[in-house]
């Protein structure tokens, strides 16, 4: 019994390790960013244009596993591209994260004259 309590508390240790590592690096190297402009999304290195945006889906409702939850970016190529995934490390309440970006692809994709 102590033997696995011993490994349950090195394994966890090591992992705390590792989150507060790159926690740090990612504090230190700006990361994670995401940014918004009226060409589209952008997250690291990874972007989708607005008229490539299919739709963005709800974060799922009721997961409370961490980095279960996120706004999924579903592009008009399903097949050739992937869905750009913000999960809760570029905002803190997804649900009005998505709402937003619904209206600037609506903007975006739709512009008015005047």
């Amino acid at each position: 019994m102590g033997g696995i309590i011993a490994v349950l508390r090195i394994t966890s240790l090591g992992a705390f390790a590792y989150f507060l590592v790159l926690t740090g690096w990612q504090l230190i190297t700006r990361r994670p960013t995401m940014t918004v402009s009226r060409t589209g999304v952008q997250i690291g290195k990874t972007s989708i244009a607005w008229p490539q945006i299919a739709r963005i889906d709800d974060p799922p409702i009721g997961t409370f596993v961490p980095g279960s939850r996120s706004i999924q970016l579903q592009p008009v190529d399903r097949y050739g591209s992937r869905a750009l995934a913000i999960t809760h490390e570029y905002a803190l309440d997804l649900i009005n994260l998505a709402a937003w970006l619904r209206t600037l692809h609506t903007q975006q994709s739709h512009p008015t004259d005047g």
